[in-house]
């Protein structure tokens, strides 16, 4: 058996691998495969060793568990890395304004990012940016295994979210609530970015003085239960028109909402600051000289 820990530049580790390589414990390999060196450990060899060696498997067990503990750390870096960077990205996505990115998406993606003109703001003190967490709601009367959940999913996702979180629920029909007074209250309380919701929202009042960012394409006094019931979370979702997935950035304004896919945010934020620098030079120009025209032929945007 082999069990093999993918590590980064871990200079503590890196000063024992040559003892370790030495000792017969650790293998070294480039595995094309692999964005980085891959550290394989032979469980077999190193419990039931084939030769002799001054190694006593009490000492190849600890060690074992030391290699163990120090991936974890490491693993435990990479995230705090990641989630450092995209705390970075939001912070920058949030000062820009959702038109911008839906023309940024369109030129670096090559597709729409923008929902549906009905997905408006039921609730918005400021601009909203933060990642998707997908929730799939389908009728109550589909032949599922989940039909007797009701809203669980969408329950489970708000309970495990946090800052920087955006919940995106598709219902299927406009008539049926994917968020209500109860699951704004925990959205909030939790700290969440926002929801949006591809259906009805209800308790708008509740929401509003919440303050927490919501946006729906409608809204109805019903409720989910009996009409509704979860089939999904973290899945692709169809939602205003844009297919979005887990961990894909969502920014909304009083413009609308637009999703950035994960893989393409770098590209669009660069293309979206390069825009608005653009138009913040283009202002003071039209001013001047009370003409467009001119200025969107100088600048290329418009």
């Amino acid at each position: 058996m082999v069990v093999a820990i993918r590590f980064g530049v871990y200079p503590g580790l890196q000063n024992e691998l040559p003892h370790l390589l030495n000792s017969g414990i650790l293998i070294m390999s480039k595995n094309p495969f692999l964005p980085t060196t891959s550290m394989l450990c032979r469980l077999s060899d190193l419990l039931w060793p084939k030769r002799k060696s001054h190694w006593s498997i009490l000492k190849r067990i600890t060690f074992l568990l030391a290699v163990v503990a120090l991936s974890i750390e490491v693993t435990w870096q990479l995230m705090a890395e990641e989630t450092s960077a995209a705390g970075g990205i939001l912070s920058q996505l949030q000062n820009v304004p959702a038109a911008t990115l839906s023309d940024a998406v369109d030129q670096v993606v090559g597709r729409r990012g923008f929902m549906s003109y009905d997905m408006r703001p039921i609730s918005l003190e400021k601009r909203m940016a933060g990642r998707a967490k997908t929730v799939l709601f389908g009728p109550s009367g589909e032949t599922t295994k989940e039909k007797n959940l009701g809203p669980a999913y969408g329950v489970q996702v708000i309970d495990e979210s946090g800052p920087g979180d955006i919940m995106v629920v598709v219902t299927g029909d406009l008539n049926v609530t994917g968020l209500g007074g109860l699951m704004a209250t925990t959205a909030h309380v939790r700290g969440m970015s926002g929801v949006v919701v591809d259906g009805a929202v209800r308790d708008v009042d509740e929401i509003n003085a919440l303050g927490l960012s919501v946006f729906s394409r409608s809204i109805s006094p019903s409720t989910m239960l009996g009409r509704s019931t979860s089939i999904a979370r973290d899945v692709p979702v169809h939602c205003g028109g844009v297919t979005v997935s887990s961990g894909d950035y969502i920014v909304g304004d009083r413009d609308g909402v637009v999703c950035i896919p994960a893989g393409q945010v770098d590209a669009v934020l660069e293309r979206a600051l390069e825009m608005e620098a653009a138009e913040k030079k283009m202002v003071p120009m039209i001013y001047e000289i009370k003409a467009l025209q001119k200025v969107v032929e100088m600048f290329k945007r418009i």
